[in-house]
């Protein structure tokens, strides 16, 4: 992971809760680009 030099590393807490607050997002990108990857075969 790409992180601005001098910036603290995020804690496990951090993507906990980026993962609680955007899961439905994450679920559907995900479901997304696997329907992408298979179109492509």
């Amino acid at each position: 992971m790409w992180l601005p030099e001098g910036e603290p590393v995020p804690d496990h807490a951090t993507f906990a809760r980026f993962r609680k607050r955007c899961g439905k997002e994450i679920e559907d990108l995900f479901y997304q680009y696997t329907r992408y990857c298979f179109m492509s075969i």
